[in-house]
């Protein structure tokens, strides 16, 4: 088999792809997205045809955060082929939708020591991909190599295909549903489908990529219809290996705009920020991407709305000393984990309410069982009788009457009943 080798992958390489495609309809795992997007990024403006590409295992490990760190990447890689087998992909035409599968073939070998995954498009993806006119799109593969999820990649894609104009318009809810291939039984509340999922994707894609994004509802009456998405440019430091950070440098401080005005607000100085960068990134190389000091950012935010903190360059250190709360920070879902600890906190509180209610009522029938035993022993059998017909005469009993007869005590219900009958009409 002729095949093309990619040796190295090129953060700096573009995805070019038609709006149309970007638009498409079709479901990945995020490892099949990751071997798509550097089979694209490694096609030529001047090919004619797709030709096969071999991309090492070893290159797509070193390349993706979500590879690097786990020790079983391979069979991860292994199965991602055959997720990219199976995707049919859906683009939207005028009269219809054109279905066809994605990929022509693609093959994953280990041997010796190595491995790597031999991917072929399927050439009806040609209009889309190769020689594209009018409207494209073209992120860089920098830009995407930290996402974690199928929505990630689709979301993204979608709103920087729009970056050109600055808007998406208005989006309903159907459309949306389709840009990220979720049906009506996912996140049926609008509000779920806000909060639960585009939220935490678009805080994710401003932490680690090069858009700014913003959310707004649209509204017909008082009922959410659909949303706004106002897309942006923001400038980003690059986390590439070979473009890292110089902390010893005087212009480390203001190489990240963003950040740097983030963390001033916070009371944190630029200078103290690449303090906390180079901090960070001696934890974990993981922890020092754009997305960690995000989320440090958001945290750090939080604590402050809460609590006194005299030196926030000091808190933030302690904070990096604390491996466990480190591990729980690295994700896009920080704050909206905090308020779901905070909901289960109250809902834990209000449970142990409830159980005690439960118990002090359980108590008081049990001292009231009591009472009407010690009543009743002192009764005689004609006494005994006199007191059942009274309780089959009340309206309870009367209603009930199909429910027991003979009258039978020793159901739960029946007997709770009699006794606070008895404990009202004659002990009390």
């Amino acid at each position: 088999m002729n095949h093309q080798e990619i040796t190295a992958i090129d953060w700096n390489k573009s995805l070019v792809r038609w709006n149309d495609f970007t638009a498409a309809s079709y479901t990945l795992s995020p490892d099949a997205h990751r071997i798509l997007a550097v089979a694209i990024s490694a096609i030529a403006k001047d090919d004619q045809s797709f030709v096969t590409f071999r991309i090492y295992t070893k290159q797509l490990i070193d390349f993706y955060p979500a590879l690097k760190n786990d020790k079983n990447a391979i069979g991860r890689i292994d199965q991602a082929t055959d997720s990219l087998m199976s995707a049919h992909i859906k683009i939207k035409q005028k009269n219809g939708w054109l279905k066809r599968h994605l990929i022509h073939s693609c093959q994953f070998v280990k041997n010796n020591g190595y491995a790597f995954v031999d991917i072929k498009l399927n050439n009806d993806m040609l209009p889309y991909l190769i020689g594209v006119k009018g409207y494209f799109s073209a992120p860089k593969l920098e830009n995407i190599k930290h996402f974690k999820k199928d929505q990630h990649f689709k979301l993204h894609a979608y709103l920087f295909s729009y970056l050109y104009r600055g808007t998406t318009g208005n989006v309903t809810i159907d459309q949306i549903r389709e840009v990220l291939d979720i049906d009506n039984k996912q996140y049926k509340l609008v509000w779920h489908l806000k909060s639960r999922l585009l939220l935490p994707s678009i805080e994710f894609i401003i932490a680690v990529t090069d858009i700014k994004v913003t959310i707004k509802d649209v509204k017909h009456g008082r009922r959410i219809a659909g949303f706004k998405f106002d897309i942006s440019k923001q400038l980003k430091v690059s986390n590439n290996t070979q473009h890292k950070l110089d902390t010893n440098k005087e212009t480390q401080p203001t190489t990240n705009l963003v950040l740097a005005e983030q963390y001033k607000s916070i009371g944190v100085s630029a200078s103290e920020l690449t303090k906390l960068i180079a901090k960070s990134s001696t934890k974990n190389s993981q922890n020092s991407d754009q997305a960690y000091l995000q989320q440090l950012f958001v945290y750090a935010k939080y604590r402050a709305d809460k609590q006194t903190i005299k030196s926030m360059f000091k808190y933030l250190c302690g904070v990096l000393n604390n491996k466990p709360l480190l591990e729980n920070l690295y994700t896009p879902n920080c704050l909206i984990k905090q308020k779901q600890t905070q909901h289960k906190l109250v809902e834990a509180r209000t449970q142990q309410a409830d159980n005690v209610q439960q118990q002090s009522q359980a108590d008081e029938f049990e001292l009231l069982s009591k009472k009407v035993e010690q009543y009743l022993s002192t009764c005689s059998e004609s006494q005994r009788q006199t007191i059942n017909q009274a309780f089959k005469k009340t309206a309870f009993a009367t209603g009930l009457t199909r429910l027991w007869k003979p009258l039978d005590l020793n159901k739960p219900y029946i007997n709770a009943m009699y006794y606070r009958f008895v404990a009202n009409k004659y002990c009390i």
